[in-house]
């Protein structure tokens, strides 16, 4: 399991998409930590596990084609990876922050601002992470395609494509949607900003849809480029 392997200091890299419903949780990984959100809170012990996540130790540094390897095995795992601790990853992920996203009742400003400003704030949050970290394993993907033969780099020069559309969907997206931070913070009131009409979460949710399915083929597509890899 993804939390295991953090639980034991192991190093994740680049990837984003750990869901809590309560109030919209993502976690982004980095080589050194990363932040986990879940009810707003922060944690810079807990770092994501998903998709480009290498599960090396801090003491033993394996080769460059071994840390591909477990970073294409931790893609596959995590996309697959049931709910854990309040918590669900990959392909659970994305299904419920799209079901958040219909929720209109969970939006109604007028009724409970201070909830709303803070599921648009976290929304944004978690695409920002989005972006980052899909762009993160874009660039990873690129720099290691030498390690490979040509067919096989064929395969992880498509998810590597997958991961920069998905990037660039979601800065497209936030480009739209997003205000300067204007926003007035005195007691307790902050403007809308972010998704904050039902159009643009419909907008949203068609975007993560597309975003999944790209997701999907990245998981068959590292499942091909392992057996390649074996054989």
């Amino acid at each position: 399991m993804i939390w295991e392997k953090l639980d034991k200091g192991l190093r994740p890299c680049e990837r984003s998409g750990i869901y809590r419903r309560t109030a919209c949780g993502a976690a982004a990984g980095e080589s050194a930590g990363g932040l986990k959100m879940g009810k707003c809170q922060m944690s810079a012990r807990d770092s994501d596990s998903s998709l480009f996540g290498g599960s090396t130790s801090l003491q033993n540094t394996p080769s460059p084609k071994d840390i591909l390897k477990t970073s294409l095995a931790t893609l596959i795992e995590s996309f697959r990876a049931e709910q854990c601790r309040g918590y669900y990853q990959g392909k659970g992920a994305y299904e419920a922050w799209i079901k958040g996203l219909s929720q209109e009742d969970d939006f109604l400003i007028e009724c409970d601002r201070e909830n709303v400003i803070r599921r648009l704030a976290v929304n944004d949050s978690m695409l920002c992470n989005l972006m980052d970290a899909r762009r993160a394993a874009a660039s990873y993907l690129r720099e290691n395609c030498s390690l490979l033969t040509e067919k096989r780099q064929e395969c992880l020069a498509k998810i590597a494509e997958n991961e920069q559309t998905i990037a660039d969907m979601v800065s497209a997206f936030r480009d739209k949607v997003c205000k300067p931070a204007d926003c007035d913070i005195s007691c307790k009131s902050v403007n809308p900003f972010g998704v904050s009409t039902p159009q643009l979460r419909r907008e949203q949710t068609s975007l993560l849809e597309k975003a999944l399915v790209l997701e999907e083929e990245n998981c068959h597509l590292a499942e091909s480029t392992l057996e390649m890899m074996a054989s």
